[in-house]
């Protein structure tokens, strides 16, 4: 208290025998004790403290005693944070080992995963999307569906068909039991449903997986599957095109790219309006596109035969050539053979660009990529005169490389495409290249199509090299048993072949083709029929005469239609053939010439 409590206190009487001073002692004496009694009271905890830490000491090295929200790798020191719980210290197993003193560096504080105890809180639950992907077959994802069907929703239905599409493309290629046929119809009836639900991006997935199917399945058609795993795609395509047309405004350019790509896989082409529609937002998305999907758009477009505008092409030339270092070996494929699909020359400026990038990427080329650039260059070379631009020695030199590097790995259509490269451009590749090419097509003949051998020969033929007797002896024996199956196209390019290279014609191939000329007459275009009449003055004892007049027949009807040079082939093959045009053919062929000659130079 303070002096006046005390004068206070020995005013009053006292109240009990002791001394009054006793007071005025004890009081300031019992704050001492308390306070004496909670020093005490700190120092044994410290105390405690101390004897606990010493004993882990004795354990434990010393460095290893850090804080569990320090870390220190690389020489960075930095905090955990919400990843403290997944820190640990280096155990004493570890450390003893190797003497701390030898030790290079600290030990490493590394993350670990939470341990997961199975019926414990630690366990975390799979979603339905996570159990489809993680899913190691087609199968077990279509049992994730029938098991969770009662839960399942628009995106778990489109991330089961994503993932057979992109993780077991080959899984419709199978024969399946029942309960699987029971499975994919749930799959189905769930997509059926989910339509008018999803957005830009689940339409777009959807879409993109049946495009993805469709190239898995491209010999289903030869082994026996389940007939509905063909037909659920064809059922809701429409569907799902209409959807994606509504959306497309709100569609992102990644997700115009997949449906686009799908689209083109299945060789569905949408109605004109929907491409015009796809065309403006594509070029409104040039500045978000990166390399991958500019070129997948493109392709797309090429695939769907829908030519850009000329204002298109340009945006697209302008945004490829800002990025277009970035460009890897299956988007300058991609570039390449799209504008040679669409027939649309590119500029100067940007062929030159994109055959750079090609020489920079060429050690990176699947064969079907080395087969579509050369293929690609050959197109644009081949067209108008004021767009052509030949292929850059460089490039043709390092493509031949890439081609003679990896030649056993070219399919029927890849070694069928180069040749006839070579031969548009009339680059004859060097010597080992051309034999190689000749003995790879021998090999992969029997799954080459009609219109495949016929390239494979006329590119020989204009590239004046004599195939081996072999593959002569085999597109012999293949015309043979198949003449039937050869459009006329692929006929009159044999034949001009066969009269090129000067390859003998066996009387029983003279007959088939004999019948299947006069069968497929009114099919014969006027340069097929020009081509004939070429190749068959230079045989001897071959045409018949009735071959003869159904070809005239054929010049008549269509001379209106003849270029100057195939007039003038055709007067001089049949005058070769001591066959004077008389009549009608005369007068027709007279008249075109004096067509032609007014507009041409003779």
């Amino acid at each position: 208290g303070n002096g006046r409590s005390r004068l206070a206190y020995l005013e009053a009487p006292p109240r009990s025998p002791l001394s009054p001073h006793f007071y005025l002692l004890a009081m300031p004496a019992r704050r001492y004790i308390i306070s004496g009694l909670r020093g005490a009271m700190v120092l044994w905890l410290i105390y405690a403290a101390s004897c606990t830490t010493a004993s882990v000491c004795k354990r434990v090295p010393v460095m290893s005693r850090l804080p569990l929200h320090f870390s220190r790798e690389n020489g960075i020191r930095r905090t955990a944070g919400s990843h403290s719980r997944s820190l640990r210290r280096p155990s004493f197993e570890s450390m003893a080992t190797v003497p701390w003193e030898e030790c290079s560096e600290p030990p490493k504080y590394v993350l670990r995963k939470p341990r997961l105890r199975e019926g414990g809180r630690a366990t975390r639950k799979m979603g339905i999307n996570q159990m489809i992907q993680a899913a190691s077959s087609g199968e077990d994802a279509l049992t994730v569906i029938e098991t969770a069907y009662q839960k399942l929703s628009p995106i778990n239905a489109v991330t089961c068909l994503h993932t057979i599409a992109k993780k077991h493309p080959t899984f419709l290629q199978q024969t399946h039991d029942s309960k699987v046929q029971y499975q994919w119809k749930l799959l189905s009836h769930s997509l059926k449903s989910s339509i008018n639900l999803l957005d830009c991006r689940g339409i777009a997935t959807a879409i993109w997986a049946f495009g993805r199917l469709s190239v898995s399945m491209e010999d289903t058609l030869k082994k026996p599957i389940i007939p509905d795993l063909l037909e659920v795609p064809n059922e809701i395509r429409t569907g799902y095109r209409d959807r994606a047309l509504d959306m497309l405004p709100e569609t992102e350019i990644r997700s115009l790219a997949s449906v686009l790509w799908g689209f083109a896989q299945v060789a569905h082409i949408p109605p004109r309006k929907f491409l015009e529609s796809a065309e403006k937002q594509f070029v409104m998305g040039f500045v978000e596109a990166n390399p991958h999907t500019l070129t997948s758009t493109m392709w797309a477009f090429a695939s769907l035969r829908h030519k850009l505008s000329t204002t298109s092409l340009k945006h697209f030339e302008e945004a490829s050539m800002g990025v277009i270092k970035a460009f890897n070996s299956q988007d300058i494929s991609n570039t390449i053979w799209s504008m040679a699909i669409l027939q649309q020359a590119p500029s100067r400026e940007f062929h030159l660009s994109i055959q750079d990038a090609a020489l920079n990427q060429v050690t990176r080329l699947e064969p079907q990529g080395v087969a579509n650039i050369l293929w690609g260059l050959a197109k644009l070379a081949s067209g108008e005169k004021s767009t052509r631009v030949r292929p850059e020695p460089r490039l043709l030199a390092a493509l031949e490389k890439r081609a003679l590097q990896t030649l056993g790995l070219f399919n029927a259509q890849a070694i069928s495409n180069t040749l006839w490269a070579f031969g548009t451009i009339r680059h004859r590749p060097n010597g080992k290249l051309a034999q190689a090419m000749q003995l790879r097509a021998i090999s992969v003949l029997g799954r080459c199509t009609p219109q495949g051998v016929a390239n494979i020969l006329w590119a020989l033929a204009q590239l004046e090299s004599k195939p081996l007797q072999i593959l002569s002896d085999d597109v012999n024996d293949r015309l043979i048993k198949n003449i039937n199956l050869y459009p006329p196209q692929a006929i009159s390019l044999i034949v001009w072949s066969f009269a090129r290279l000067n390859l003998p014609v066996s009387r029983k191939l003279q007959n088939k083709l004999t019948t299947r000329i006069i069968a497929a007459a009114d099919e014969f275009q006027p340069q097929a029929i020009s081509n004939l009449l070429w190749a068959f003055s230079k045989f001897e004892n071959y045409p018949e005469v009735r071959l003869l007049n159904a070809l005239k027949k054929q010049v008549y009807k269509k001379h209106e239609i003849l270029s100057l040079q195939g007039t003038v082939n055709i007067l001089w093959a049949l005058r070769k053939l001591m066959r004077h045009p008389v009549g009608r053919v005369t007068q027709s062929l007279k008249r075109r010439l004096i067509d032609t000659s007014n507009t041409t130079n003779l």
